[in-house]
Order: structure tokens, then sequence, then C-alpha cells
């Protein structure tokens, strides 16, 4: 399970080099834990592109006040380019970025990550 807890954290994902045609799909499904006796979880599902060789946050960390933390539950980066590329995944806190996975994506390849079954790679 990979959890933020300070607002300062960011799981990000970055490219090795810069793709030949096409940007890699990402998608997470997260949840945010809601500070309170209620013990409330707000379930969140967001998806984009990569950005070149820049960091690419992928779940914010919880806000402060608001949220105890942030649960990521699953991850799918999905290679759409033509030729091959090479993905980290990394945690930022606060400025210090821990490499959770770093993987190389054939064309049409995918990584995924679930919380029951950590990273796995296909194609």
């Amino acid at each position: 399970m990979i959890y933020l807890t300070n607002s300062t954290d960011l799981l990000q994902i970055k490219l090795g080099a810069a793709v030949t045609a096409n940007e890699v799909d990402w998608v997470t499904t997260f949840h945010k834990h809601v500070a309170g006796p209620d013990q409330i979880k707000e379930d969140i599902s967001n998806g984009g592109y990569s950005n070149g060789t820049s960091d690419v946050t992928i779940v914010p960390g919880p806000v402060e006040s608001v949220h105890v933390h942030v649960e990521v539950s699953e991850l799918h980066i999905y290679n759409r380019d033509t030729g091959s590329v090479v993905v980290t995944v990394k945690l930022d806190r606060n400025g210090t970025e821990y490499i959770l996975h770093k993987d190389a994506l054939a064309a049409g390849a995918s990584l995924q990550y679930t919380a029951e079954g950590g990273f796995s790679h296909s194609g």
C-alpha cells in the first residue's frame, strides 16, 4: 500500500527520455481519508499523460486539516508511444524523492500497481 501522509507528499511519474510520438497514459485510483470521528473515505479516480521528461504529479498529498492521509489503491500506466520508454514511479516527500519502481515499457506495454499485488508489467 502506498500512503501519502503530508500535504507535501506527491506520487509522481517521470520518463527517462522524450517520447517519439505519443505521451504515456496513466490512471490512478486513490482514497482520501477525511479527518474526524466518522472516518469518511472519498474515492477518487484521476488520469492524464506524461509530460516529456518532467515530473508529473499523479496523486496529490492530503489537504491539511481536512484529510488524514491519501491511500493509493491502483495505478495503471500504458505506453501508447511508438517506441519503448523508461517510466519511474516515485514518492516526492517535500522535495526528497524516493523511487518506488522503474521499468522499461515497450510500445503497447503497461505497468500496473495494486495495493494487493504491488507492481507488475504486461506486454
